[in-house]
C-alpha cells in the first residue's frame, strides 16, 4: 500500500536517484527537454525539504516516488492562455512528481492525497510528456489551457475540482451552510490562516505569528481534534457558489456560556457574511445548546469586527491585555 509523508533530509539521496531515473525515462520516451539532464537541481530539492513542501510516496519503508506540494497560489498560474481555470477557489498544486518505476500508481496516490485535503488541485506538464498527460487525465483532471513557467516555456495546465455539494449542514442561514470542519477544506483553511494582513493579524498575536506558516499537518490535526471533541466549530459554505467563506466556533462550552470566535476569508469580507454568521451562531447557541451567555474578545484595531458584533447585540464589558471583551445574553 502506498502512503504519503513529508520528506526529510535522510530521504535526499533516494529522492535524487528517483529524479535521475525519471529524467532518463523522459529522454527515452521522447521528452528530452522538460527536465533535460539536470532538473530539478539538488539545491531546489534541498529547499523543498527544508520548506516542508517535499512529499515522498512510500511502499512500506521504501521510497518509491516524490512530489512537491504547494498550498499557496502558484505565480505561474495567474495567466492562462487558450482556456481558463475551472474556478478561482483556493487550490493545492502538484509539482516535480517522479517515480522510481517500480511501484505503479504513483500519480494516483499523490493526486488522491491532494484531493483529500483540497477541493481544487492543479498540475501542469510538458506537451511532450505523453505518459504524464495520460495519468493526469485518467485521474479526473480537466485540461484548462496553457501556462508558462518561470523560464517562459509553455506547459499544459490541468485542474480537478470536487463535485459541488457533498456538505451536510448542521444548520443554515439565508446564504450559508454551517458544516463540520472537513479534511477536504484543508487548502482553504491554510489560505485563511496564512493571510496575515486580512485575517491573521487580528486572530494571531505578535510578530512571531506572522512568520509562522500553517500547513496541512497543522490544519488536519485541527480538523481531527474538533471531530474527536465534538467541538461546536463550523465551516461556512456559500449556498449559491459552494465557496468556503470562513470558520466560526463556540469555544469552551461550559455550563450555560461559551466564547465565540470567527474568521472570514478576505474575498468574502464586507459582504454581510460576518453579521449573518454571528447572528445565526448565537441563535443556535441560545436555542439548540441552551446557552445563557456568549462572550468574545477581539483586537481593538479590528473596527469592522467590533461593528459586526455590536450590530448583533454584543456589548463591551472590559478592555485589557490588548483585547476588547464583549458579551451577549439570551
Amino acid at each position: 500500500m502506498l502512503t504519503v509523508r513529508k520528506a526529510t533530509a535522510d530521504d535526499l539521496e533516494y529522492i535524487m536517484r528517483i529524479y535521475a531515473q525519471a529524467r532518463e525515462f523522459m529522454i527515452r520516451s521522447g521528452n528530452p527537454t522538460q527536465w533535460g539532464k539536470t532538473n530539478p537541481p539538488r539545491g531546489l530539492i534541498e529547499e523543498d525539504i527544508r520548506g516542508g513542501i517535499s512529499r515522498v510516496i512510500c511502499d512500506g519503508e521504501a521510497v518509491r516516488g516524490v512530489f512537491a506540494l504547494l498550498t499557496e497560489e502558484d505565480p505561474t498560474y495567474k495567466q492562462i492562455e487558450d482556456g481558463s481555470w475551472l474556478n478561482d477557489s483556493p487550490y493545492v498544486t502538484i509539482h516535480r512528481i517522479a517515480s522510481d518505476g517500480v511501484s505503479r500508481g504513483i500519480f494516483r496516490c499523490a493526486a488522491g492525497y491532494c484531493k483529500s485535503i483540497s477541493r481544487s488541485v492543479r498540475v501542469d506538464t510538458h506537451a511532450d510528456n505523453a505518459p504524464m498527460r495520460r495519468r493526469i487525465e485518467e485521474n479526473g483532471f480537466a485540461r484548462c489551457g496553457i501556462i508558462h513557467i518561470a523560464d517562459g516555456s509553455p506547459r499544459i495546465a490541468y485542474q480537478w475540482i470536487a463535485p459541488q455539494g457533498g456538505f451536510e449542514p448542521v444548520f443554515e442561514s439565508e446564504r450559508m451552510l454551517f458544516v463540520r470542519p472537513s479534511e477536504t477544506l484543508i487548502a482553504d483553511y491554510i489560505l485563511l490562516m496564512n493571510d496575515f494582513e486580512n485575517v491573521g493579524r487580528f486572530i494571531r498575536s505578535g510578530p512571531p505569528a506572522q512568520s509562522a506558516r500553517y500547513d496541512e499537518t497543522h490544519e488536519l490535526a485541527w480538523v481531527r481534534k474538533t471531530r474527536e471533541e465534538n467541538a461546536q466549530a463550523f465551516s461556512l459554505i456559500e449556498k449559491s457558489s459552494g465557496d468556503f467563506i470562513g470558520n466560526i466556533e463556540l469555544m469552551g462550552v461550559t455550563g450555560a456560556q461559551a466564547e465565540l470566535g470567527i474568521a472570514l476569508t478576505a474575498k468574502k469580507q464586507n459582504a454581510g457574511f460576518g453579521t449573518e454568521a454571528v447572528s445565526a451562531l448565537t441563535a443556535y447557541g441560545f436555542g439548540t445548546l441552551g446557552l445563557e451567555r456568549i462572550f468574545l474578545r477581539t483586537n481593538p484595531k479590528n473596527a469592522r469586527a467590533i461593528c459586526v458584533y455590536t450590530k448583533c447585540g454584543f456589548r463591551e464589558y472590559d478592555r485589557r491585555d490588548g483585547h476588547v471583551y464583549m458579551e451577549l445574553f439570551k
